[in-house]
């Protein structure tokens, strides 16, 4: 049986070929690959990248609570219960001053100056600072004392490209979901999205414990607190004893 030889010139041509073929594939990366700035990321993978490529956002919104105009009796479990849990969420996440606004225009002026100066003590009793809280009167509202706050709200990545089959790649590129359940989870537990625009400012605390406990050390004394002899536990027997 005759063996067909192919020519010196068709296996090259074929070579030529498979070379553009490769080189193609080579500059080609497809859009569902894990990319920075056109670039397929391979293992291991900078934490950096990680966080481009799938960030937390942070958007700024406003926080606005509504109460009647005026001082009322009887409205003013259910306010000072509202009230309560706005000023709990200020003190939680909010940013900036807890603002009053008091309507200018209309009747009634002196009976809500009157609330929103009660909103403000009350504020203040409940832990702010005098600081901390601004009474304004706007001279174009009408009815409601408008209680407000700055605060933040993290947007978190949606993983939900699931379409790239990553239990078999040549090239160990990372699958474009790569990291991002961990970005997601990392921007879902975040107490206060505030601390990602900006860090909060150090707290002074109280050092006289400490000073305390150095003085006792360097004079060769005990340091611990002495414990009195009725702050210690016993067991006691539970049930009837048969």
């Amino acid at each position: 049986m005759a063996r067909v030889i192919p020519s010196p010139g068709r296996c090259a041509g074929l070579l030529a070929v498979g070379a553009v073929l490769l080189l193609g594939a080579a500059c080609t990366t497809p859009d569902y690959y894990y990319t920075v700035d056109g670039e397929p990321i391979v293992f291991p993978i900078d934490p950096a990248a990680l966080r481009e490529r799938h960030p937390i956002g942070v958007e700024t919104q406003i926080a606005t609570l509504g109460l009647p105009g005026m001082i009322d009796q009887d409205m003013a479990a259910t306010e000072t219960t509202q009230l309560d849990g706005f000023i709990g969420s200020y003190l939680s996440g909010g940013s900036g001053q807890l603002e009053v606004f008091v309507p200018g225009a209309g009747d009634g002026q002196e009976e809500a100056l009157d609330k929103g100066k009660w909103i403000v003590d009350h504020a203040m009793a409940r832990g702010l600072r005098r600081d901390e809280v601004a009474l304004m009167v706007d001279t174009e509202a009408s009815g409601q004392v408008l209680v407000s706050y700055v605060t933040h709200v993290v947007t978190v990545p949606e993983c939900r490209n699931w379409y790239y089959e990553s239990s078999h790649d040549l090239l160990n590129r990372a699958h474009p979901n790569y990291g991002c359940a961990l970005q997601h989870n990392v921007g879902l537990i975040i107490a206060n999205p505030a601390d990602l625009v900006a860090p909060r400012m150090a707290q002074s605390r109280d050092v006289t414990r400490d000073n305390l406990v150095i003085q006792q050390y360097r004079a060769g004394e005990v340091t611990i607190a002495e414990r009195a002899a009725e702050e210690r536990a016993e067991l006691a027997d539970v049930g009837d004893d048969e």
